[in-house]
């Protein structure tokens, strides 16, 4: 799988997270909320795994997959102390449902579950992190393939709008106390690419430097390039899509 900036850049760039849910993911939280689903979850491209326990904590059996085996190994590092405590205070794990939460190393268009699932979720512009279509195309095959009649997949991408509009021809500066950035976007000829250049200049106590470091990718507009080029429909392209696909088995149910 092709990776927007390579896999060095997305380990380094979830690993300086914190614990607490990105505002994308809170909206997603309280979005489950709402939907009435069955009880086994997918967190496609899970990262760190902050989002998949939060889930967990409102009472799905989650299981969160991604390609990154840094990734998952913080992931895990979350969940346990969510179960016993930043530093491990407790003895016995606090919820349940966080111990059932499984993590499996699986890029996203080689998905491969032990059962069916009520509902998945992509966070985070996931998608727009691939750059061939074909490879979106059977990340959609391989999740539909597995969710129940009525499943809900929900997933948010980057908009033609963002891409044309907001990040365009722009170039934006962040200045911060720990880091200086510069984030120049360059819009390609045909409108459904953005060439996103960063120079971060990180501070140095001990020396009183800074260090310059560069990382450079395309970004796709997904939802525009997959209504060219693939058989997902654009009605597809919203908050969620409900699934109606044929009946499976739930591998999941105790023989």
């Amino acid at each position: 799988m092709e990776y927007m900036g390579g896999k060095e850049f997305w380990h380094q760039r979830f690993a300086a997270r914190s614990d607490a849910p990105m505002q994308p993911e809170a909206i997603l939280v309280e979005d489950m909320k709402k939907m009435q689903t069955g009880p086994h979850l997918l967190d496609l491209a899970c990262g760190t795994g902050t989002l998949s326990i939060e889930l967990a904590r409102l009472g799905y059996d989650v299981v969160g997959t991604d390609g990154s085996e840094q990734m998952l190994s913080e992931a895990m590092q979350n969940k346990a102390r969510a179960l016993y405590g930043e530093d491990f205070e407790r003895e016995e794990p606090s919820d349940p449902s966080i111990e059932r939460l499984l993590f499996l190393c699986q890029p996203m268009q080689q998905l491969d579950m032990y059962g069916t699932i009520d509902a998945a979720v992509c966070a985070l512009d996931s998608l727009n992190h691939i750059t061939d279509p074909a490879v979106v195309q059977k990340v959609f095959d391989r999740v539909s393939l597995f969710m129940n009649p009525g499943a809900v997949f929900v997933f948010d991408v980057n908009s033609v709008y963002k891409h044309r509009e907001v990040l365009g021809n722009n170039v934006f500066v962040f200045d911060r106390e720990d880091v200086f950035c510069v984030w120049q976007n360059t819009l390609s000829e045909d409108g459904f690419q953005v060439q996103m250049d960063l120079d971060f200049f990180a501070y140095n106590d001990e020396d009183d430097r800074y260090t310059r470091t560069q990382e450079s990718f395309w970004r796709p507009m997904q939802a525009t390039v997959l209504s060219r080029y693939s058989r997902i429909p654009s009605e597809l392209f919203m908050s969620h899509r409900r699934f109606n696909g044929k009946k499976r088995k739930n591998q999941w149910e105790k023989s």
